[in-house]
């Protein structure tokens, strides 16, 4: 898969980058926007020297703010049995 770097100004003129895949999707993109486009730049090249660098997994940590509470169960679903709700 071949990617590339882009550089785009954000709503506020700030600097930002995203990493787009040949196929069009942004698989990465900057948390912040830049002042000046050699920032940006920086931070790209910053990215570059990193490929290399070890991945740590993450995805056992528990959350203080799950974001997947809710489920089906909290929600109640009616059955074709239920009443329709009357309108007073």
């Amino acid at each position: 898969m071949n990617m590339h770097f882009e550089i785009y100004r954000d709503e506020h003129l700030q600097f930002r980058w995203k990493l787009t895949a040949d196929s069009g999707k942004v698989v990465a993109h900057s948390a912040e926007g830049f002042r000046t486009i050699d920032d940006c730049n920086h931070a790209i090249a910053l990215i570059k020297t990193c490929a290399e660098s070890e991945v740590r997994d993450a995805s056992f940590r528990q959350t203080s703010t799950p974001t997947t509470q809710l489920t089906h169960a909290t929600i109640p679903r009616p059955t074709p049995n239920d009443d329709p709700p009357s309108i007073a």
